[in-house]
């Protein structure tokens, strides 16, 4: 697992950040998968992941989105019961 941030990022409204991983980058295995954890100090919709992979050979090109998902999710109540 690599991280690539060394403190927290905030991110203004309807912005983005990106992050690129080389094609020749293969130290994650076939894919490359992200963490993302977030917070905020007052309610708010929750932030929209999603990686872009875009790659062409000759004059061929081919390129897919994925979504993040949601795989823990804890609210400042639960996280006292822990």
């Amino acid at each position: 697992m690599r991280n690539y941030l060394n403190q927290p990022l905030e991110i203004a409204p309807m912005a983005s950040k990106e992050y690129v991983v080389e094609e020749e980058d293969t130290t994650g295995g076939v894919g490359a998968n992200f963490v993302v954890e977030w917070s905020a100090k007052t309610t708010v919709t929750e932030p929209v992941v999603e990686a872009v992979m875009i790659t062409a050979r000759s004059s061929q090109g081919i390129s897919f989105i994925s979504t993040g998902r949601v795989i823990k999710k804890w609210s400042k109540e639960s996280s006292k019961d822990n």
